[in-house]
Order: C-alpha cells, then sequence, then structure tokens
C-alpha cells in the first residue's frame, strides 16, 4: 500500500515482517514491529498515516511516514482479511472470515461490529469515496452494499447462479462504476452506485485482481495471460500486455496517475508508465 503521493510503500512478506519503502518502491527496509502487531490487511488515510488490523485483531496506526506505530489491545480477537477505506473522512470498514463485518469509525480505537452473518462470504471490499458506498462481493454470487458509510449492510438480490464466485472488485471514480471478476473470468459493471451488475466482458481465465489506476484505468490481474488492462470502466479489455506472461499476484497504484506497481509469484517486481509494464525493479526474491 502507498501513501498518497507514492514516496512511502508498505509490503506485508510471508515471514510476518513489514517491510518500508521511502523510494518509491526502489528499495525497502524491516520494521522492527512485534510479529503479533504486524497488520494483516492495511490501508492509508490522507493526512493521518497507515492504518490497519493486526493479526491478534488489533488496530494498528502509523505516522505519514510509516515509521512510528501504535498499537491498540483487542477487547476480543478480530481476523479480518478485507479492508475498505475512504481517505476523505477517515473511516474504516473489515471483513473477516469468520461473517464479522466491522466500522472503525474516524480516530476509534476499535471496530463497531455492523453484520455478523456476511463477512464470511466476502472476497473483495471497496469503498467508492465520491458517493460513501462500500460494496462488497464474493462466494455464492454474494453481493452485500452500504450506502451510509458502512453503519450497515444489505444484502443485494442477484440473478446470479449460486456457484458464481466473485474474486476481485474494483471502482472507476472516472466512469463512476463498480467492477467486478469472476473466478472464471467473467467481468460485471454497476452503473448505479452498486444497486446492480451486469456482465459486460468475459477474459476466460479467473481474475485474481482489479486495480484502479486512476485517469480511467483498470488492471486486471489474471491466472494467465498476465494482465490486462481497461480505459472505459470493465466494458472491454486490450490485449495481455507485453512482458506480463507469468502470473502476477499483486498490484497497487504508482506514483503518477495512471501507474502500477506488480508483485509477481516469483518475486518479480515490475513498475509500469502510463499502464505499459515494461521496467522490472531489483528485489529480494527469497521474501
Amino acid at each position: 500500500v502507498a501513501s498518497s503521493d507514492g514516496t512511502v510503500l508498505l509490503a506485508r512478506l510471508r515471514n510476518r515482517a513489514l517491510a518500508r519503502s521511502q523510494d518509491r518502491g526502489r528499495s525497502f527496509s524491516l520494521l522492527d514491529i512485534p510479529h503479533a502487531q504486524v497488520p494483516s490487511v492495511l490501508g492509508w488515510l490522507d493526512g493521518h498515516g497507515f492504518v490497519g488490523v493486526a493479526d491478534d485483531g488489533g488496530v494498528v496506526r502509523s505516522d505519514l511516514a510509516g515509521q512510528a506505530w501504535t498499537h491498540t489491545e483487542p477487547v476480543e480477537p478480530v481476523r479480518a482479511n478485507r479492508l475498505a477505506i475512504n481517505p476523505k473522512t477517515g473511516s474504516v470498514v473489515a471483513v473477516g472470515p469468520s461473517g464479522f463485518i466491522g466500522r472503525l469509525p474516524p480516530g476509534a480505537a476499535r471496530f463497531d461490529v455492523v453484520a455478523e452473518d456476511l463477512g464470511g462470504l466476502i472476497r473483495a471490499l471497496v469503498w467508492a469515496p465520491d458517493t460513501d458506498t462500500i460494496v462488497g462481493a464474493g462466494l455464492n454470487a454474494t453481493i452485500v452494499r452500504s450506502s451510509d458509510g458502512g453503519k450497515s449492510f444489505q444484502r443485494i438480490r442477484s440473478p446470479l447462479a449460486r456457484s458464481v464466485e466473485f474474486k476481485a472488485l474494483s471502482y472507476d471514480a472516472t466512469h463512476s462504476v463498480f467492477v467486478a471478476a469472476t473466478s472464471a473470468g467473467a467481468v460485471y459493471r454497476s452503473s448505479d452506485d452498486g444497486r446492480s451488475f451486469h456482465e459486460s466482458a468475459a477474459l476466460g481465465t479467473e481474475v485474481l485482481q482489479l486495480a484502479g489506476l486512476g485517469e480511467g484505468r483498470m488492471l486486471a490481474l489474471c491466472s494467465r495471460n498476465g494482465a490486462r488492462l481497461t480505459h472505459d470502466g470493465g466494458k472491454t479489455f486490450g490485449p495481455p500486455l507485453l512482458g506480463l506472461a507469468q502470473t502476477f499476484r499483486y498490484a497497487a497504484p504508482g506514483c503518477t496517475p495512471g501507474s502500477a506497481l506488480v508483485v509477481g509469484d516469483n518475486g518479480t517486481l515490475m513498475r509500469s508508465n502510463g499502464g505499459a509494464l515494461v521496467t522490472s525493479l531489483p528485489c529480494n526474491r527469497t521474501r
């Protein structure tokens, strides 16, 4: 996850450590944080620093530079595997495998539970800050929606078969659409603020992540054929990007609008420039 200007990047490593970069991803150094307090999910709050949920269920926060961290002991352990943040208000919503959906008001130390039976189905969660709408999607064609900034959630009725499994979800502010993708590679769009979704494209392979890059660009990371780019809010996708024949697991917006940092299965790190992934970056592939 990156700060709003991209100058500070944080990465969670497989050995339950947190690494920090101050040179836009060119190099990383490990932070001295107890393993139990390393965030399992993490996000950026404009003007406030980083916030996340630790492996022990506590809330962790940092300064703007991502260097100094505080940890709040949880009242009871809460596992979180997805996080959505409204950078304008500072509110945070988290979902966990037990079914938990919780809301962390600005500056609060603990989550308020807003649902106890929906979160276990959610595999992707995204917040549209311009409308304050939150949408989650996941197993059994599940789509949940909040129109009040995460204070309450409703399950959206869907005509899709229960066998549909949503794996990825993103929001395109330029086109004002939510875009979701399934394990089978089908792409669905919502242009009515998350109230309904309709199929718009078929990529023919599992979509691992949808990453909004700004300026109307969105990157689909696929289990085959690397990555593909859309400029029209998920209506159409271009051919596989040159140089991305391998599987890439994670992507994050880069330091300039329309760019991205992408991490591959074998530790490969690449940086994009205007949507074309062309630059390989050095990294320690054992991590």
